[in-house]
């Protein structure tokens, strides 16, 4: 199925050439360069509200074309798929290579002399993985700002050049699922329905994980931190939260990482925590005979960023404590429960090992990983290889961050699987979402163009573009005329896809705005 390429809108009525009377005086050239400017003003006035009209207009379908942006072949229906596999058009492979996109500042991305092509908001998941040296470079974790994304842009400032995603969005990802189940809006009539959905979604992915068989070591020698938040919603919070724990778990366990640390700020969490270990410890006791992950939970530094005391910053506060622990700047116990047995205190003077970029406590773990309890980690297996390769070498890797929208095809024969002030009914230019498998398919990075910026240009829909639509039919229909396509046009650009792998739930590009192309082979 190929997709319109874009049209820009156009105007058919043509102006009146400009004649001079031959009874009037000529115009000064400060006459003329006003009447330019009174002639472009009033050309893009006409462009605008030709957009604005559209809004009121019963024909959105003759203007879906001119709302797309791009082309692109969308991958063949599945069982198509597998007919090319059985004829050796896409072999299975136990080891692939991965190609990379450069990560830049916004500036570098826009020179086109400059290698990246993809900006720090664009690797922004909340969710990295480096060596341990990269790590302690950065001194400003131990000043906890109020930013929580600072845990992610203060390891890229200072390792900037070494920051790199991969072509292929299946390579390495992340389904970031509470945008998901905050979006469904709970407090509604079909909160109970949609609340159930959430935490079955969540449960079968954590059933359904099983160890990858991967060839490096380099999961095994990784300490992943998880920044402890939790869900804060209206109904069932604590069961939504142990769950998107667990399934965040299960989605690094079944990598092979050596030890994941849940860290939070008040020990009455353990509690909750404790429950997602033993969920996912039953897991992968019935899959695998011999798991290798350690769990643990630790303290945060509990320093507040205000001066009231109230406010907290998870993310920087347990990579500090982290920091703290491999400077030997902790307690034995401390270090213990970070870096579990194991480990031996080495006599070396605090600035030599700072200096050297190595820690004074020597452990197991070479690299470290951040995430957070709502983040599912999704890796190709045969690309393992390769991206532990690229560990080695001293990158940092950055996962997309794929963007989940709530699609009436993720609630079937349930109430509100026609509710468009909630979801996105199956239906129309919005009907198809293509089941994408990290064995067979790969979903290829767009490049730097964002389909939803064209429409930002004139309107301003606050980093939160995935939800303009419903904004639109709620807040912005009185007559309840509005049609679906209309409300969402920002989406209509963006191929839905869902990771059969994963959630199977229905995504609609990255957080950023990026997008992919779903397809049959490797990525260029």
């Amino acid at each position: 199925m190929m997709i319109a390429k874009h049209k820009k809108y156009s105007t058919s009525r043509r102006l009146a050439p400009f004649h001079v009377q031959p009874n009037r005086p000529t115009h000064t050239p400060l006459a003329l360069a006003l009447g330019a400017i009174v002639f472009f003003a009033i050309g893009a006035y006409l462009v605008i509200a030709i957009k604005i009209h559209n809004k009121t207009s019963d024909h959105l379908n003759e203007n879906l074309n001119n709302i797309q942006n791009s082309h692109w072949y969308l991958p063949p229906p599945h069982h198509r798929v597998k007919q090319l596999l059985a004829n050796g058009h896409y072999p299975d492979k136990d080891e692939r290579p991965v190609n990379y996109i450069t990560v830049g500042q916004s500036f570098q991305v826009e020179d086109p002399k400059h290698p990246a092509t993809a900006s720090w908001n664009d690797a922004f998941s909340a969710t990295w993985w480096t060596v341990v040296s990269n790590f302690l470079k950065v001194e400003k974790f131990e000043s906890v700002s109020q930013t929580p994304e600072d845990g992610v842009f203060e390891l890229l400032r200072v390792n900037g050049k070494n920051t790199v995603m991969t072509t292929d969005w299946l390579d390495f990802s992340v389904e970031h699922m509470s945008k998901w189940w905050k979006a469904l809006d709970f407090p509604h009539v079909h909160s109970q329905q949609a609340v159930n959905k959430v935490i079955n979604t969540l449960t079968n992915y954590v059933t359904s994980r099983k160890m990858m068989n991967a060839q490096t070591k380099v999961p095994q020698e990784t300490l992943v931190v998880v920044a402890y938040m939790p869900s804060k919603t209206s109904y069932k919070s604590e069961e939504i939260t142990k769950w998107s724990l667990a399934a965040t778990l299960s989605s690094f366990i079944a990598v092979g990482m050596g030890r994941i640390v849940v860290s939070g700020r008040l020990p009455e969490e353990e509690e909750l925590i404790v429950d997602a270990f033993d969920i996912v410890k039953k897991q992968f006791q019935l899959n695998s005979p011999t798991p290798t992950t350690e769990l643990s939970f630790c303290l945060a530094m509990d320093e507040a960023y205000n001066d009231a005391g109230t406010r907290f910053n998870i993310p920087v506060s347990a990579l500090k404590k982290l920091r703290h622990v491999l400077l030997g700047d902790a307690s034995e116990g401390d270090i213990q429960c970070w870096l579990g047995g194991g480990t031996t205190t080495m006599s070396i003077k605090k600035e030599d090992a700072v200096n050297k970029l190595e820690p004074i406590v020597q452990s197991k773990w070479k690299y470290i990983a951040l995430t957070e309890p709502d983040t599912l980690l999704t890796i190709r297996p045969s690309s393992l290889e390769a991206l532990g390769k690229k560990l080695k070498e001293g990158y940092i890797l950055a996962p997309h961050r794929l963007q989940p929208i709530p699609h009436g095809s993720d609630f079937k024969g349930l109430g509100i699987e026609k509710d468009k002030y909630h979801l996105i009914p199956a239906a129309g230019y919005f009907e198809h979402v293509h089941a994408l498998s990290s064995n067979e398919m790969s979903c290829c990075d767009a490049g730097p163009f964002k389909p939803v910026f064209v429409e930002k240009t004139i309107h301003d829909f606050g980093t939160q573009w995935w939800m303009q639509g419903f904004w639109e039919i709620t807040k912005n229909n009185p007559n309840e005329t509005m049609s679906v396509e209309y409300a969402h046009k920002l989406l209509l650009p963006y191929p839905l896809i869902r990771l059969v792998d994963g959630t199977a739930v229905t995504f609609c590009g990255a957080n950023s705005g990026r997008m992919c192309r779903p397809g049959i082979g490797d990525c260029e």
